[in-house]
């Protein structure tokens, strides 16, 4: 089994981030272009876990580590639809923080696993992207700027990770992530979804 070491991340979202984006195209080593689609399974209180399926394959990122603002995040992968009813009952709903629902099947295609599992329960959340991602080296890091649309909603993201924080604080540093908040996926799929209010509320009150 590969040993896996957890990065460290730090990601911006904005629709006025041009700017950065830039710089990192200007210092950054290109390294590849995707386009993806993604299915990500939140609830209310998972703050802990990153769940999402991309090409019949599921993945959960866990958080590990939370050291000044700076997140460490180490990703296991679950498995490849069809799965069977034991790994879906061990592994992804104690992962979504909520009860298992009863099965009527030995394993689930992920169409079953979606539409009999998850879109009628109500404490689940699911929210489809669509991803045009840029990947760049910087600084030893693995970087990234993307178009993301989170249930048809555009948004931008820059996002540098690394096994050594020092070199992540280095990054953003230069690139100027540092001037803004430190946001993983699911936190910011939650705010384009209401679920969750960010810190600009403030001007509001």
């Amino acid at each position: 089994m590969t040993n896996i070491i957890p990065r460290y991340e730090y990601r911006i979202f904005g629709t006025d981030i041009k700017t950065i984006i830039d710089k990192l195209k200007q210092e950054g080593d290109f390294q590849q272009e995707r386009n993806i689609s993604e299915i990500y399974l939140m609830t209310a209180g998972n703050v802990e876990n990153n769940i999402k399926i991309r090409n019949k394959n599921i993945d959960i990122k866990k958080l590990v580590e939370l050291n000044r603002n700076f997140e460490q995040w180490k990703p296991y992968n679950i498995g490849v639809f069809p799965l069977k009813t034991d790994i879906i009952k061990r592994e992804i709903f104690p992962a979504l923080g909520v009860e298992s629902p009863a099965f009527d099947k030995q394993e689930y295609t992920l169409a079953q696993f979606m539409t009999e599992l998850i879109i009628d329960d109500p404490d689940i959340m699911v929210a489809l992207t669509d991803k045009n991602r840029f990947g760049y080296e910087f600084n030893d890091c693995i970087c990234e700027y993307a178009e993301i649309k989170i249930n048809g909603a555009l948004l931008y993201t820059v996002a540098v990770e690394s096994e050594s924080q020092k070199k992540v604080e280095e990054s953003i540093a230069i690139l100027g992530l540092d001037k803004f908040e430190n946001i993983n996926y699911p936190k910011q799929i939650k705010r384009v979804l209401g679920l969750e209010v960010d810190n600009r509320i403030s001007k509001y009150l």
